[in-house]
């Protein structure tokens, strides 16, 4: 079926929330999320011993007031519908694309989890479990850390597209038979440390998931119905292009230049995470290939219906993902709560690095409080240091001992 969205479904997205007073930025990501979202599955790439699929777990991270709640319901009504539109009769109540991925958008326990996605398996077939969770405020979702340290590791699972480990539940034993996880949520950096563990926030979790921070403010528009960009009717062309889009199934191509590209790039990554020192990024460094490689995948079905990714794809992908970076920093640690700040953590590495060796407590709590680091700041410091695999500790009689953790 013909595209209607030239050049792309993206651009042309972006265009249609022009006037929205969200960043860019976030409208970039919504945007990419929910191609991925209505894909269900059916598009993928073999990546040796392992098939890639391009689902994204999508974080809008910024202060109040960043219109994160507005990105993702522009995006939630390309699936659910109800945009009005002006016709010569009156208006118009658009519906969104067909058979819309499993939508999820509050708290659930791990067990009633499965149930709801086990309930939904066999309407597909062969039989799948494609969902989409959607917290424009992130709490309703997850509620606080402690509800989360079960729910985490399934999150995980999901998002690797892997068959879930039975869960038990009210009426017996029951998979998620070959999940396609996808996620967008909105959230303050402030209140990242109640949703998660702060091994969550710094482990395998936080690696797998989109961090789009943005302090941005400056889109204001009072009457943005009366903008000149303002055009509703470019969502019946997002429509049923994304309808399109859903339709594809099978293996996503490259082209030559496009192995040639990601390979020399790809090899560089690699170089950079050996010289990684800061054990919280190991994660993200790690997965940044395969990050990239969904990237590509989704802009590629933004241009076309060809399923093949072009060397361009692949650059466009490394700009946008590497954009986010610089403020990675702020998203870790409004992650890590009560850790310390990154100041107090480097000094406490620098100090135990000094020593050499092992270092004692009582030393190392004397050297910190040198540095106007509290013993509660250097607990906090220790904890999450040990968490992340920087450090490692002994106890010899009453007194404790730590050194930097020696890379195997």
């Amino acid at each position: 079926m013909a595209r209607r969205c030239s050049p792309n479904w993206l651009d042309v997205y972006l265009q249609y929330t022009a006037c929205s007073e969200a960043p860019e930025l976030y409208h970039t990501w919504v945007g990419l999320t929910i191609i991925s979202a209505v894909l269900q599955r059916k598009v993928y790439k073999g990546r040796g011993h392992h098939t890639l699929f391009p689902n994204l777990y999508t974080f809008l991270v910024g202060p109040s007031g960043t219109r994160k709640s507005s990105a993702i319901n522009i995006g939630e009504e390309l699936l659910m519908g109800g945009v009005q539109v002006p016709t010569s009769q009156g208006t118009q109540t658009l519906k969104g694309v067909p058979a819309p991925p499993h939508i999820i958008n509050s708290f659930r326990t791990p067990e009633l989890f499965i149930n709801e996605l086990a309930m939904i398996c066999p309407n597909f077939t062969p039989p799948k479990t494609p969902f989409l969770i959607l917290a424009d405020e992130a709490p309703t979702f997850f509620r606080r850390a402690k509800y989360a340290q079960d729910l985490i590791p399934l999150l995980i699972k999901l998002y690797d597209c892997k068959t879930s480990a039975p869960g038990t539940i009210g009426r017996g034993i029951e998979n998620v038979e070959d999940p396609y996880g996808c996620g967008l949520f909105g959230v303050i950096p402030e209140v990242l440390v109640d949703l998660m563990p702060k091994e969550a926030a710094a482990g395998g979790f936080a690696s797998r998931c989109v961090w789009v921070y943005s302090e941005d403010t400056s889109r204001c528009f009072a009457h943005p119905e009366l903008e000149d960009g303002y055009n509703p009717n470019l969502f019946a062309d997002l429509i049923h292009d994304l309808t399109v889009i859903s339709q594809l199934e099978g293996e996503m191509k490259l082209t030559n230049n496009a192995y040639a590209y990601y390979k020399r790039w790809y090899d560089g990554v690699r170089g950079e995470v050996a010289q990684t020192v800061d054990m919280r990024y190991m994660g993200y460094m790690n997965r940044k290939g395969d990050m990239v490689y969904k990237l590509a995948m989704l802009l590629s079905l933004s241009d076309s219906n060809r399923m093949r990714i072009n060397e361009h794809h692949f650059l466009q992908a490394r700009v946008l993902f590497e954009q986010l970076e610089p403020d990675l920093p702020k998203v870790y640690v409004g992650a890590a709560g009560r850790a310390p700040t990154l100041d107090n953590r480097d000094v406490v590495v620098k100090i135990i690095h000094r020593e050499g060796k092992w270092i004692q407590r009582q030393k190392l709590t004397k050297a910190c409080y040198n540095n106007r680091i509290s013993a509660a700041q250097l607990d906090d410091a220790l904890e999450q240091l040990h968490a992340e695999g920087v450090i490692e500790w002994q106890e010899r009689g009453k007194a404790l001992y730590y050194r930097i953790k020696k890379k195997p």
